[in-house]
Order: C-alpha cells, then structure tokens, then sequence
C-alpha cells in the first residue's frame, strides 16, 4: 500500500514537472520551438500556393483576352478585304503602248542626249542651232552647214569626277583662258579643262567652268564664247545668245 501511494506521488510530480518545464506542450514529446516553426512553414506554402493560382488566373485571363482580340482584327482584316474592289490589270501590250508614247512626247519636247562619258557629241546651242566648233586654235559657233568634219565633234571623258571634252580632230581638250574665254589648246585634261553639266527643267543643259571656288556657266562675252558671272547666285539667268547671256546647249549623240 505504501509503495502504491509513493508511486502515485512520484507520477504526479513528474506531471506537474513536465507541464512547468518550458519545452513542453500538452505532454508532447516535440519542443514548443519547433512545432511553432512547423506552423509557420504551413502558412507560407498556403500563401504562395494562394498567390501562384492567383497569378496563374491572371496569365490564362490576359492570353484568353489577347488571342479573342487577334481573331476580331484577322476577321475585321477579311472582311475589309471581301468588300475591296477588284482591280483590273490592262494587258501588257497597252501598258507598253503608253510607255512609248510618253517616250516620244518627252523626245519631241527634250531633244538632247544625256552627256556620258566615253561618248562622242555634237554641242548645238539651244536657241540657235549653231554647233560649238573648233576653228583654228579658237572656239565658235557655226552653222550646221559649214561643215568642219570631226571639228565639230566632242568626246565626253570622266576624269576625277570632273567632266572633260577632248575634239575628235585635235586631240585637245576643252577650256578657257587667263581671262576666261574658250579655247581648245590642251592635251592634257587638267584644272581649267573641267566642266560639269546641269539640265534646265524646261530643256537643255548648262556647261559651267571652275571660277576659284565658282562655278561659272559659258555665255557671251564680248561677242566671244567665255565663262561669265551670270546666273551665279542663282535665281533668274538671262538665256541667250547674246552678249552677257547664257547659252542653252543640247548634246547630239553620234
């Protein structure tokens, strides 16, 4: 009797230890400590599982909106193309025929080659129909009558960009003086022999020499062919044959 009763004692002592000892809960064998983690843990994997579908939710919703939107505009696309009017192609055979005439009303209207390199001209001022000539040593224009044979034909050579015009007889090249008038004594292609070309809207070209850091178009002066100042800045140029004028030139390939 008395070993039942000190045993009985001796549970109660270690049930009231094991409730007032930190570490233990409800008689349980795990730490308070770690059964607060396991808790803790549980709760995280719910809110990241919660926030996963939630976003998950988002991406399916927003494809689903994407692709419905992509359907409407290929439809909204065919249907504008159902309705679009047909457009008949005229055979080739018309086209050809409008091109070719185009071609012959710009040809009747713009007579003059284009001036090429490597390809030999008659140089006929516009307004005349004189021929730019070479005469003894000197420059003129003459009339297409008074034919001089290869004299009157001008060779188009492309040197360093520059364009450059060497008579077919001579040998010589194009250019000017000192004082700037045209002449045709150079067998050598160099900075007074350099001409560029440029095409006036209405027809024709102008031919310009280098002036310094000018460009000054060939005209009349003093009752010779020279380059001169008109037309420098532009604007209005006095067209002509006369004196202070410049001259329109066409190029007649041959």
């Amino acid at each position: 009797m008395r070993n039942r009763l000190l045993d009985r004692h001796n549970t109660n002592e270690s049930s009231d230890y094991m409730s007032s000892t930190p570490g233990y809960e409800n008689n349980s064998p795990i730490p308070a400590t770690q059964s607060h983690s396991h808790t803790s843990n549980s709760i995280f994997k719910k809110k990241y599982q919660k926030l996963g579908i939630f976003v998950l939710t988002i991406i399916v919703g927003l494809l689903s909106l994407y692709m419905a939107l992509n359907n409407d505009g290929y439809e909204s696309v065919a249907d504008n193309d159902s309705n679009a009017p047909t457009i008949y192609t005229p055979p080739s055979t018309i086209i050809a025929d409008e091109n070719r005439q185009d071609q012959d009303n710009q040809c009747s209207h713009h007579s003059s080659s284009v001036p090429w390199p490597n390809f030999t001209y008659l140089i006929r001022a516009s307004s005349s129909g004189r021929l730019l000539t070479l005469d003894s040593g000197g420059i003129t224009l003459a009339k297409p009558g008074d034919n001089r044979g290869s004299s009157i034909h001008w060779k188009c050579i492309e040197v360093k960009g520059w364009l450059h015009f060497q008579n077919a007889a001579s040998g010589c090249f194009l250019g000017h003086k000192f004082w700037g008038d045209l002449t045709c004594s150079s067998r050598v292609a160099e900075g007074w022999e350099r001409f560029t070309v440029r095409p006036l809207p209405e027809g024709g070209y102008y031919l310009s020499l280098t002036h310094f850091e000018r460009l000054w178009k060939v005209g009349i002066k003093d009752g010779v062919l020279a380059k001169i100042w008109e037309g420098e800045t532009g604007g209005f140029v006095n067209n002509g044959e006369g004196e202070g004028q410049v001259v329109v030139w066409e190029f007649t390939k041959v």
